[in-house]
């Protein structure tokens, strides 16, 4: 069964195979994904985390070859 919209969410700090697992898996079974990226604030409680701004860049890059079954929001 494939799901119209499916929701991922996570910190997304020092993008990794894990990560494009995650998301792989969530196009896999989505026909659109929503995926939310946590603030630095909030992300911050778990340490140091790269910016905010890094972390949705680079899953913007990986998101990419998906076209436009996506939406990015922090």
């Amino acid at each position: 069964m494939k799901y119209e919209r499916v929701a991922v969410g996570g910190t997304f700090d020092h993008f990794h195979r894990g990560h494009e697992k995650l998301l792989n898996k969530a196009f896999e079974i989505g026909n659109y994904i929503m995926v939310g990226v946590t603030s630095n604030e909030f992300g911050g409680r778990k340490g140091n985390i790269e910016p905010c701004s890094k972390r949705m860049s680079e899953l913007e890059q990986f998101l990419q070859k998906f076209n436009s079954r996506y939406t990015l929001k922090r």
